[in-house]
């Protein structure tokens, strides 16, 4: 069982610090802590705390960072000119020419997160990045619209 909790906290690292960097660091101290706790005890504080942490709203900020965080692994790979739009994003707001007013950070993050989708099936990533759910949020059987 704390295999599996294991497998679910690190599926979702990204979407938890998009959200609460705070609550992905207490889950995760909860994770190390399963098979020396007892399970049910555990299991509620966990699920506790991953409600409360993505009920903080994600801001531009913290998609920035885990979209930073993931072409980190590609700073190598990329040309000058997709290194250029990584730091675009990091550097950008809404005065700085990405959209602002309600859910700007998240159409941000949806346009940097299709395009870096594009550069992380290129090249070789760590495992675990390819099984993040805040690249893959949606079944695939949802995605025929979006062509992702």
């Amino acid at each position: 069982m704390p295999g599996g909790l294991v497998k679910f906290h690190t599926a979702h690292k990204l979407t938890l610090m998009a959200h609460s960097p705070k609550h992905y660091t207490e889950m995760g101290r909860l994770v190390a802590d399963a098979g020396k706790r007892d399970w049910d005890e555990l299991t509620t504080e966990y699920w506790t705390l991953l409600m409360e942490g993505l009920s903080v709203m994600g801001t531009r900020g913290k998609h920035v960072n885990v979209l930073q965080h993931l072409m980190g692994y590609l700073k190598k790979d990329l040309s000058s000119e997709d290194n250029a739009y990584r730091w675009y994003v990091g550097a950008s707001g809404p005065h700085r020419g990405l959209p602002a007013g309600a859910g700007a950070a998240d159409r941000a993050a949806d346009v940097a997160s299709h395009r870096l989708k594009h550069h992380l099936s290129r090249y070789p990533v760590p495992e675990w990045v390819d099984q993040q759910v805040y690249l893959h949020p949606y079944p695939k059987e949802l995605m025929l619209r979006n062509h992702v």
